[in-house]
């Protein structure tokens, strides 16, 4: 047997050695690190192929990356191809292989393989919505828009989806509420909603309860490409359980809680977090607290660990003290948080790791700074190292800013260090930016942005200049000009990006037009990603449909890849639907105090211009603008009735005003006798009514001192009265003509009526 194995051993080398070149050579090239959303070249080159036929390219990728360019057949002898990727807006940060398989180009074993490795970098985003307003809170959808898992308070975000909270209006800061957003890559970020409550008082009201609340949504999107993709989320929402249930291609992930006086319970499959020292995963899970007075009991039953807890709450102060069981080791923690007035601090300690974190929110000035230290036995299990961050946020008259800098352990290596400091400058219609951003890591980077953006009625100029520098590489420095249109149906985007260091160059244009229940948008890039390459083209179209059942949206790209979605949401009242919109002038500027009748439901705009009407019936809205309430010599441009139709159950507007004609002036009294007759004359008590050609009548108040001005009034003639009649008094007759770039003068005489008094009667 020892002789055999010789033998064969022998044969294997002399084969070798007669056939060094059979299997040939294969070398792949693409960037160590991407980003999601991001289309970049991997370049595959072969040499040394002797295969009596062509060679079949076989590429190996992620369900995240979609190959845009189909390999063709590639020649016997040698040959380099490069294959263009796009990577999804909502793929996990982290390591991925791509594996490259040459079919038919070896005579031995038939084919030839090799594998690379990419890195797809954390790109957090966040978004905020508000979606429902009551007297002591308010409601918030928080998306995660980016690739990487973001935590807000104890619940985690996962990329693309999406958090309900509620939160109390007690913190509220001037109608603002300002969520802090943290990542599990050491990024944070704070996103400030505006509260929609009306600061004006509403003369009918007309928000039934439960009008904004849908009790059950959904969306559901599938992809066709080189392979079939799915997602989808369902989610049942009621003020006593919630059920969200999670869809990706055949696995399902959900969660189901019951809500009452008494606590909570949940239950379900999902990524879930012990404590914000514990890295999340996926895991089945039961969650329970139970309320006792002020005190609460919390208990945590995972796959892998388990958690009991004690809270107790002091008015603005949280205590809660727990026992963590992990892999059979019992943990200790404390967790605190005080809040008073404007500043709140929150203390974690599990065994011999900790995070603080202070913050101060007041006007327009935000504060926040944290710090953690892990222990190098909770460093395996801890989604954070060890760092020390500080952020701050304000605002004073037309400039505004932000900057953070953070500290954060390397394992093994010094300390590392992020900064970034943005401020704004904001005069009338111009915009000025200024961005720097360093990182000190292994690879040290900086990167400086200078932004001027210039906004007019419904467009805005932009154009920017940054500066990048990086270890052991020459400085870049990128262009890029941008021009937005935005009028009432359509949206157009074009711009133009260059490095001008390496003469790389892309074209983009983004468009969208919305009618009655359908809306279509439009993208387009050509690019150019080396100097010596040809520039090629990459767009998209989507249809969008309002049916009786939600929105069907239909994706079509040039890169053979198509997507249809289905997204809806159910009420409790279906017939119900509410119209939101905004009073703006000529100039795009706010117009508040705007009087706005529907359907006897009566509104006036807030300080911004919003306005908002609720329960509205039928297909068609009218809305009748009350021209007293308008400014001077303003008047809307589609008239004192507009017409808006009722598509969808909840829509936005926009109402143009601009300067029009008016008129101003005094009332007097020309006194004669008897003197006591003076007395009768008091003017509030009465007010001017102006009556047009077309019927439209419009009224002025008069003030005390006789003065009254009206705007808003359209060319034409007009008469004109006194009301109630005046008595003892007459005026001559009030006619006159209003035209264009006219604002005219009116004087009106009270003169006392002479009288033939009997001398029987004295």
């Amino acid at each position: 047997m020892k002789n055999i194995l010789t033998i064969l051993f022998f044969l294997l080398l002399s084969a070798q050695a007669l056939y060094p070149q059979h299997c040939g050579s294969l070398v792949l090239t693409c960037p160590a690190s991407v980003k999601a959303n991001q289309v970049w070249p991997l370049q595959v080159s072969w040499n040394g192929l002797t295969a009596a036929e062509d060679v079949v390219i076989d590429v190996q990728t992620s369900d995240h990356f979609t190959l845009l360019s189909t390999p063709a057949a590639g020649l016997v002898d040698s040959g380099r191809i490069t294959l263009m990727i796009l990577s999804s807006p909502f793929t996990p940060a982290k390591e991925y292989t791509i594996k490259i398989t040459l079919k038919g180009a070896c005579e031995i074993t038939n084919e030839l393989t090799e594998s690379i490795c990419v890195q797809l970098l954390p790109v957090p985003k966040a978004e905020a919505l508000l979606i429902d307003t009551q007297s002591d809170s308010l409601s918030f959808y928080l998306t995660n828009n980016g690739n990487a898992t973001l935590s807000y308070g104890s619940a985690i975000v996962l990329p693309g989806d999406h958090l309900k909270s509620t939160v109390a209006r007690s913190q509220l800061v001037q109608q603002r509420l300002t969520l802090k957003v943290h990542s599990l890559h050491g990024w944070d970020t704070t996103i400030t909603l505006f509260s929609k409550v009306k600061t004006y008082p509403s003369i009918v009201a007309v928000a039934p309860p439960g009008m904004r609340k849908p009790w059950a949504r959904w969306n559901y999107q599938a992809t066709w490409g080189n392979t079939f993709s799915s997602r989808g989320t369902v989610a049942a929402v009621q003020p006593n359980y919630s059920v969200n249930l999670q869809l990706w291609n055949t696995r399902v992930r959900g969660q189901g809680k019951i809500l009452g006086d008494w606590g909570y319970f949940s239950a379900g499959n999902a990524v879930v977090q012990t404590h914000d020292l514990e890295r999340p995963y996926k895991s089945s899970f039961i969650n329970t607290s139970i309320n006792l007075h002020s005190f609460a009991a919390v208990v945590k039953m995972l796959q892998h660990s388990q958690l009991i807890g004690l809270g107790w709450k002091e008015g603005a102060h949280f205590h809660q003290a727990r026992i963590h069981r992990t892999d059979g080791l019992l943990h200790l923690g404390l967790q605190s948080s005080y809040a008073k007035g404007a500043n709140s601090i929150n203390l974690q300690l599990i065994d011999q790791s900790g995070q603080l974190h202070y913050q101060r929110t007041k006007d327009n000035h935000f504060l926040a700074i944290s710090a953690a230290y892990i222990s190098d036995s909770e460093r395996s299990r801890s989604p954070v190292k060890s760092y020390l961050r500080a952020h701050s946020s304000g605002q004073r008259g037309a400039l505004s800013w932000s900057g953070q800098s953070s500290l954060f352990e390397s394992t093994p290596g010094p300390w590392n260090h992020y900064h970034t400091l943005q401020t704004d400058l904001k005069l009338q219609r111009w915009l000025c930016s200024f961005q720097a951003t360093i990182t000190r890591t292994e690879n040290t980077t900086e990167k400086y942005l200078l932004k001027t953006a210039y906004t007019a009625r419904n467009w805005t100029a932009q154009s920017s200049i940054e500066r990048r520098l990086a270890l052991f590489q020459n400085s870049q420095y990128l262009v890029q000009h941008n021009i937005y249109y935005r009028p009432s149906r359509i949206y157009l985007q074009a711009g133009l990006r260059q490095n001008i260091s390496t003469g790389v160059w892309s074209v983009q244009s983004t468009g969208s037009y919305q009618a009655m229940g359908f809306s279509m948008g439009w993208q387009g890039s050509l690019l150019q990603r080396t100097s010596h390459s040809e520039p090629h083209f990459i767009g998209g179209l989507q249809i969008g449909r309002k049916i009786a059942t939600g929105t069907l949206r239909l994706l079509l790209q040039n890169t053979r890849r198509a997507s249809l979605a289905w997204s809806g949401e159910l009420h409790k009242d279906s017939g119900l639907k509410e119209l939101k919109g905004r009073c703006v002038d000529q100039n795009n500027a706010p117009i508040s105090g705007v009087l706005l009748s529907i359907e006897g439901k009566t509104v006036q705009s807030s300080a911004n211009g919003d306005f908002e009407f609720q329960a509205l019936k039928g297909e068609n809205a009218h809305i009748d603008i009350q021209a007293s309430s308008l400014p001077f010599a303003t008047a809307p441009k589609e008239g004192f009735r507009v017409h808006r139709p009722l598509v969808k159950r909840s829509q936005k507007t926009v109402l143009f005003f601009e300067q029009s004609h008016g008129i101003t002036g005094q009332l007097i009294v020309a006194y004669s006798s008897p003197v006591a007759l003076r007395s009768n004359i008091v003017f509030q008590q009465y007010h001017l009514v102006l009556y047009h050609d077309s019927g439209d009548h419009f009224t002025a108040p008069i003030l005390p001192d006789g003065r009254f001005a009206m705007g808003g009034l359209p060319c034409g003639r007009y008469k004109g009265a006194i009301h109630p009649l005046p008595q003892g008094f007459s005026y001559e007759n009030i006619a006159f003509e209003v035209s264009s770039g006219a604002s005219r003068e009116l004087t009106i005489c009270f003169n006392e009526v002479k009288q033939n008094i009997p001398f029987q009667a004295l």
